[in-house]
């Protein structure tokens, strides 16, 4: 059974690179719900769909006698991200629960930090799948790669330093809290 969701912002994070400063007021991350069952019951607890709807997640042992418990899918969220609410788009699918930011959210602009950092012969480019793996090179392609700063780009672009991504396999998915 997976317990692990995972949404993106359906308002515009997938474009971080070409929209830097439009203002998003909301974002959706990643639930954990094994985690969660975890942290309130034990190791010995797991996350297990027992129905069809939103409602019906609850937290299992692995025992051959199975002990089923409440998940307390508010608490995750706090516990996961410590500033978002629960929430879910269709009460009817399960897996559509997400945890959403309160606040401002910025878009950043990677393509910008890099030419910060390192001169304006240097452009950001994606070397792997995750968030960890935008670099800053040459624009002459050589081989030499730069790390990028993103809670310096947050601030440089917005005056704020706490940057953040939604999912960590989606290197599209950072962005600037206020």
């Amino acid at each position: 059974m997976v317990n692990k969701l995972f949404f993106f912002s359906a308002i515009g994070l997938s474009m971080i690179l070409l929209f830097p400063v439009e203002n998003v007021t909301a974002a959706r991350m990643e639930l954990d719900f094994g985690q969660q069952c975890k942290k309130q019951y034990g190791r010995k607890y797991r996350a297990e769909l027992i129905g069809n709807t939103v409602l019906d997640w609850k937290c299992k042992t692995k025992k051959t006698l199975p002990i089923y418990r409440q998940l307390d899918i508010n608490a995750a969220c706090q516990n996961q991200y410590r500033f978002s609410d629960t929430k879910y788009s269709d009460f009817n699918d399960p897996n559509s629960w997400f945890c959403q930011i309160n606040g401002d959210i910025f878009e950043v602009d990677l393509n910008r930090q890099c030419k910060k950092q390192y001169g304006r012969k240097y452009q950001v480019e994606l070397i792997g799948s995750t968030v960890l793996d935008w670099k800053c090179q040459t624009e002459e392609k050589r081989i030499i790669y730069e790390r990028i700063n993103v809670n310096d780009a947050c601030q440089n672009q917005y005056g704020v330093s706490t940057a953040r991504y939604s999912y960590f396999y989606a290197p599209d998915s950072w962005f600037c809290e206020v």
